[in-house]
C-alpha cells in the first residue's frame, strides 16, 4: 500500500516515520529547510519511547514527482485546507483515498468539495507533537492514536485495510463504530480549551482556579454538545461531563496550541473552532453565545499579528 503525506508536520510526520520504519512505501510532501533535512538525514522522531528515523521513498515539494498513491494522509492547519487541497490532485488515482487529520468537524466535507464525492474518509487523531527543528519531530505525549472511517460514520473494507496496514507498522489505528462520535468528542475538548485559553490568555490552572472561567468552559462544552445532537451525532451528557473532568485534571500550565499561536502572532484556527460552533449553531437555529463571544474576541488576530 502506497502512502503520501500532505504535508509532513507533526501529525503526519509521526505516521511517515512509523510507516517508513515498518517497510511501507511512503512519500512525503514538505518544503524549505524541513524538506532538505528529510532528504539528507531522514525524518527523526524524538519522544518518550526514544528516538527513531524514518526514510521515505521520496521527499519532495512537488506532488507531481510522487504520482498516484493508494492513501493520502492530509494534515494541515484548518485555515490552510483550501490552499493545500489542490496538492492532492496529482496523487489521486482511480481508487485513492484521502484521510484528513485536522482540527474541527468540517475538514472532510471541505476537502471533498475539492476532490469529489467518495474520495475522502473522516479522520481524527490524538497526539502531542511538534516540529522541533527541520527534520526533527518532538513528541510530548506517550500516546498516539488515529481513527478513521467513512464520512457517514460507517465502517468499510477500504478503511479496515488502511488501518490494518498502519497497525502492521506499529501505528495505533482504529476504525471505530461511529467516527462522528469520536470526532465530536475531541471537538468538545479542543474547541473549549482552545477558545478559553486563547481568549482568556490563560492556562488550564487558571480555569481550575476560577469559578467564572470554569463556568465559561462548561457553557462552551454544553453548546458543542447541543450542536452535535442537533446535527444527528449522539453526543451524551456523560461525554460533556468527562470533558470537564479532563480539563479539571490537566497540569496547571496546560494551554491549547491556539493560545500559543496567539502569543506568537501566528494565524489562528478560531474560524474552525469557536467560530464554527457559532456559525453551525446558527444554521441549526441554536444560540451559542459563549463561542460567539470567543470568536469575536479573537477575530482581530485570526490572520495573525503580534501585540
Amino acid at each position: 500500500m502506497r502512502f503520501a503525506t500532505v504535508a509532513t508536520g507533526g501529525v503526519n510526520g509521526y505516521l511517515a516515520v512509523k510507516l517508513a520504519e515498518g517497510g511501507a512505501d511512503v512519500a512525503c510532501l514538505a518544503r524549505g529547510a524541513h524538506l532538505e533535512a528529510i532528504r539528507a538525514r531522514g525524518l527523526r522522531l524524538v519522544g518518550p519511547a526514544g528516538e527513531s528515523v524514518g526514510r521515505p521513498r521520496i521527499a519532495t515539494d512537488d506532488p507531481g514527482a510522487i504520482g498516484p498513491v493508494d492513501v493520502v494522509l492530509f494534515a494541515v492547519k484548518a485555515q490552510d485546507l483550501d490552499g493545500a487541497a489542490p496538492l492532492c490532485l496529482p496523487l489521486m488515482g482511480p481508487e485513492t483515498v484521502v484521510i484528513p487529520f485536522l482540527n474541527g468537524v468540517e475538514a472532510s466535507g471541505r476537502l471533498e468539495s475539492h476532490l469529489g464525492a467518495g474520495r475522502v474518509l473522516e479522520g481524527t487523531c490524538g497526539i502531542s507533537i511538534f516540529l522541533g527543528e527541520p527534520g526533527r519531530l518532538d513528541m510530548a505525549s506517550s500516546f498516539a492514536w488515529y481513527k478513521f472511517a467513512e464520512r457517514d460514520g460507517t465502517r468499510s473494507e477500504r478503511a479496515e485495510a488502511i488501518a490494518s496496514a498502519m497497525r502492521a507498522a506499529g501505528v495505533d489505528a482504529v476504525v471505530p463504530e461511529d467516527i462522528r462520535v469520536e470526532l465530536w468528542r475531541k471537538f468538545l475538548m479542543l474547541a473549549t480549551l482552545s477558545g478559553v485559553t486563547a481568549a482568556g490568555r490563560c492556562s488550564a490552572g487558571d480555569i481550575q482556579a476560577s469559578p467564572a472561567l470554569s463556568a465559561l468552559a462548561a457553557e462552551c462544552v454544553a453548546e458543542i454538545g447541543a450542536l452535535a445532537r442537533a446535527t444527528g451525532v449522539p453526543i451524551a451528557e456523560a461525554d460533556e461531563a468527562r470533558t470537564l473532568q479532563t480539563i479539571a485534571g490537566f497540569a496547571a500550565g496546560m494551554r491549547a496550541s491556539m493560545a500559543k499561536d496567539l502569543d506568537a502572532g501566528r494565524p489562528l484556527e478560531v474560524d474552525w473552532l469557536s467560530g464554527a460552533v457559532a456559525r453551525l449553531s446558527a444554521a441549526e437555529g441554536l444560540d451559542a453565545p459563549a463561542h460567539r463571544t470567543i470568536a469575536a474576541l479573537l477575530a482581530p488576530w485570526r490572520l495573525g499579528r503580534r501585540g
